[in-house]
């Protein structure tokens, strides 16, 4: 087992104990090949809850001012954190979440790219699509339920709240690559990226209104 693999375990026990977590749709995570996990961001427990339910080794990035200290880089390299200025991710960065993908790993992305502070969500970055479309793997739509009430931004400690964690059926690339427009010229490649990403949202949207959540 893998040192993630024990976090993982660890961390389900602590989170069903603490937040009577539910999962959904677990089954909708592909079982073999490349993955985009893709959550709704409000809270910093988001990355920990989504990332304990994904049975499989995943990689996730994080702003890089959460690996300054020793401690914290420890910490999330076993999470199989990879460090990311959140304003010029760089080519390299692409490349080897590319290649990363491709090679059947599994990654867990938020859309948005940050915290929503208002609870609803935001405008997604195209970047997710990218991803996807370049590696031709699936994104699998997830929406988070109570973690903003559990740990709101600007608190410290997390409150015992219910939490449910639902995730959707795959978005899968084949689904948008070789469109045409009305007069049958193939769609340029930012118009993918975008219609694509807006599909993911709209999905993190219907599995929100399942939850009798607004956003």
């Amino acid at each position: 087992m893998s040192v993630q693999g024990a976090w993982k375990i660890a961390g389900r026990i602590l989170f069903r104990l603490y937040f009577r977590v539910r999962v959904v749709g677990r089954a909708n995570l592909p079982r073999e090949g490349g993955f985009i996990v893709a959550p709704n961001h409000v809270s910093n427990l988001d990355p920990p809850l989504v990332g304990v339910e994904i049975r499989r080794y995943h990689t996730t990035l994080g702003k890089r001012e959460l690996f300054r200290s020793r401690f914290t880089m420890v910490i999330f390299r076993q999470w199989g954190g990879i460090p990311v200025d959140r304003g010029h991710p760089g080519r390299e960065l692409v490349a080897d979440l590319v290649e990363r993908l491709r090679a059947g790993g599994g990654l867990l992305l938020f859309p948005e790219g940050t915290r929503s502070r208002t609870g609803h969500l935001g405008e997604a970055h195209r970047g997710i699509a990218l991803l996807a479309l370049a590696a031709g793997v699936p994104i699998i739509p997830t929406f988070v339920a109570g973690s903003r009430q559990a740990m709101p931004p600007g608190s410290y400690f997390p409150r015992p709240r219910r939490i449910t964690v639902t995730f959707g059926a795959p978005i899968w690339p084949e689904d948008f690559t070789h469109r045409v427009d009305r007069n049958g010229r193939p769609v340029n490649e930012r118009r993918v990226q975008k219609e694509m990403t807006d599909t993911v949202m709209a999905a993190i949207r219907r599995l929100a209104e399942d939850q009798g959540v607004e956003v």
